[in-house]
């Protein structure tokens, strides 16, 4: 299906309890995928156990012209 995907693993302290949304620097790069390539971008970040955090992005693996 023609898309790229790339996950992140951080295996440091984690997330910090209730600090919720993905921060600045993921909000920003999020922001420049969906200038580059619209609405079809997914950028997540989930906790892991026991420690560690998890960054997943995906987007269309070529950009749109129209």
């Amino acid at each position: 299906d023609r898309r790229c995907r790339i996950g992140v693993l951080d295996t440091g302290v984690g997330i910090r309890q209730g600090s919720g949304g993905l921060g600045t620097g993921l909000a920003t790069l999020e922001e420049r995928l969906q200038l580059a390539f619209g609405s079809d971008v997914t950028v997540s970040l989930a906790a892991l156990e026991p420690r560690g955090v998890c960054a997943k992005l995906e987007f269309p693996a070529q950009r749109s012209l129209a």
